[in-house]
């Protein structure tokens, strides 16, 4: 029995990995025919893969068209906007951090902030499952990011737990429940 809740146990703690994306920008913002800024992105989350999914969507501001650019994993651009960026993978972010450019409309002297949200593929739930969620801010009067991430509040709202996690949950408690019943037998 006791090897069974160990095996348990360390098919827990395996199985529940989470994608953590860290956003860091790279230098300062380039002027261009209006601006940009270099970013990396990597996983540092507990599991042994990346992201396979990263969305960016302008909350003040807006992209050029394209808006991202020049990424350093290949990935397939899906939308790519004034409004929005996103890019498909697989694993990414798992070896090295991503670098890619954002082009922002206007002047670098004018404020602008995304979000930036990265996401798993789930096979079993045949959707992609947000992981990460970072918001970035630029203060156009004092040159400067500020980046919060907020990947606690997406999970709060109720990100779909993997069925197999769940089930090992089950079984645990299950099997608790099963040992205290044997001792009053």
């Amino acid at each position: 029995m006791k090897k069974l809740g160990c095996l348990l146990l360390v098919v827990l703690v395996v199985g529940t990995d989470r994608v953590v994306a860290d956003l860091v920008p790279v230098g300062g913002p380039v002027e261009s025919d209006s601006w940009y800024q270099a970013f990396t992105l990597k996983d540092t989350g507990t599991g042994p893969r990346g992201f396979d999914r990263l969305v960016i969507t302008m909350i003040e501001g807006s992209l050029e068209v394209p808006g991202m650019t020049d990424l350093s994993e290949p990935m397939v651009f899906g939308s790519n906007g004034p409004t929005s960026a996103a890019a498909t993978g697989d694993d990414i972010g798992m070896e090295s951090p991503v670098y890619f450019r954002l082009y922002f409309e206007g002047s670098m002297w004018e404020s602008a902030k995304f979000g930036l949200v990265t996401s798993d593929w789930d096979a079993g739930l045949s959707q992609y499952v947000e992981s990460s969620w970072e918001e970035a801010t630029w203060s156009g009067t004092a040159l400067e990011w500020s980046i919060v991430d907020r990947s606690a509040e997406l999970h709060a709202k109720g990100v779909p737990v993997p069925i197999p996690a769940a089930v090992l949950i089950g079984v645990l408690g299950l099997g608790a429940a099963g040992l205290k019943l044997r001792k009053f037998v």
